[in-house]
């Protein structure tokens, strides 16, 4: 019994530690720049050649994207 009531409280703090990362993530989930951090599986490839065009790959990803959306995406105004 004693293994179990350890086991118990090792998981419930497991579960609570749990709780709190999730919700510092959702603090953080949505910027202030009206940003939300998402995650998205793209080719290696792909990534690669943002990455190696240096630093704001990032950016420049993101405008890539908003180019794409404006030429064949709906016609809501995008940035």
């Amino acid at each position: 019994m004693e293994q179990f009531q350890t086991d118990l409280l090792s998981s419930v703090e497991v579960l609570v530690e749990s709780v709190r990362q999730m919700e510092a993530a959702e603090a953080t989930r949505f910027a202030s720049d009206g940003k939300v951090s998402v995650t998205v599986r793209l080719p290696a490839e792909l990534v690669e050649v943002f990455r190696a065009s240096g630093d704001g790959w990032q950016t420049r990803m993101d405008a890539a994207l908003a180019d794409w959306l404006r030429m064949h995406g709906p016609t809501r105004t995008l940035m």
